[in-house]
């Protein structure tokens, strides 16, 4: 018999490093079909096993980390808009 270390006996338990389409709404607060959505559009990325599809948390992780925006950063200042037409008499 093969023994996989991450494995859990519980049905319906997932690993603690991975999460699948409804753990990942529920830890971004976002409905599943965002993520499904996500994964068509190729925003983020999982692998689908025996038709579902699975996220490492360190993986999500870091794609967060990778899109956070610190507060007290500069932002770019906004495009210039173009001068109204000047109404001289």
């Amino acid at each position: 018999m093969i023994e996989f270390p991450n494995h859990h006996p519980i049905k319906g338990k997932e690993p603690e490093h991975c999460l699948d389409v409804r753990g990942v709404a529920s830890y971004l607060h976002l409905d599943r079909q965002t993520i499904y959505n996500w994964l068509h559009q190729h925003k983020i990325s999982g692998i689908k096993v025996g038709g579902v599809w699975r996220f490492e948390r360190q993986t999500l992780e870091e794609w967060l980390k990778a899109r956070t925006v610190a507060s007290g950063v500069a932002m770019a200042p906004p495009a210039p808009r173009s001068a109204p037409p000047s109404q001289e008499s």
